[in-house]
């Protein structure tokens, strides 16, 4: 098991509607404009075949990160969030490494 490290990174699986990728991304992204306290960053990943949205989320601490629905409106948009969602995985890591690759190329 690893060592509790602050931050916390937390990576959701989504697996959206047919059609509606697009739609669950710029959802998301009005949502996290409105992220509670806690919430360091926010990566959206798109999957090459449309099904499914991959959003790597860093927090605070842990704390932080369950208190994530205490904010204002923050039911109400993840109620929107669920319309565009056929399913969702959700697991939280505890950040151990950050690896810097020299030299790579961008």
């Amino acid at each position: 098991m690893a060592t509790k490290k602050a931050p916390l990174i937390v990576i959701n699986t989504f697996t959206v509607k047919p059609g509606k990728q697009s739609d669950f991304i710029q959802l998301m992204k009005a949502t996290v404009s409105k992220a509670p306290k806690g919430c360091l960053s926010v990566q959206l990943h798109a999957s090459i075949d449309g099904t499914k949205v991959v959003n790597r989320s860093e927090w605070s601490s842990l704390e932080a990160f369950e208190k994530r629905f205490e904010g204002e409106g923050s039911k109400d948009a993840f109620a929107k969030i669920k319309e565009l969602v056929e399913g969702v995985e959700q697991e939280p890591y505890w950040l151990v490494e950050d690896i810097r690759v020299p030299n790579s190329e961008q």
